[in-house]
């Protein structure tokens, strides 16, 4: 490409994972020549050289929540029919793919 982008964020850890191997392919550099950030951090994240930054997501407890309310649903505690909305905590986990100069593996939350 002739404009190269800076970084590359990816809608999961299992995208960003393959970033890593078509970067590697084309001779690309992370972080020197392009940052890459996934999203999920998921553990494979954490063996990936260098570690990937991602977002780290609850997903024991989110997965708690669906079955919960998918049980108000059964019981019919719940309507099917209307919206339903959780909030569940994030926080960014700093590695080395990002270009940052923090400890690799430093979480923000």
């Amino acid at each position: 490409m002739k404009n190269k982008p800076d970084a590359v964020f990816a809608a999961n850890d299992m995208m960003a994972v393959g970033i890593y191997e078509a970067a590697r392919n084309a001779g690309i550099k992370i972080p020197e020549d392009i940052a890459v950030v996934g999203f999920d951090d998921i553990y494979l994240s954490r063996l990936l050289q260098p570690r990937l930054t991602t977002v780290h997501v609850p997903i024991q407890e989110l997965g708690s929540r669906a079955i919960q309310y998918l049980f108000k649903m059964i019981d019919g505690e719940a309507d099917q029919k209307e919206p339903y909305r959780e909030e569940l905590a994030t926080g960014l986990v700093v590695g080395g793919s990002c270009g940052c100069n923090q400890k690799s593996g430093h979480y923000l939350f």
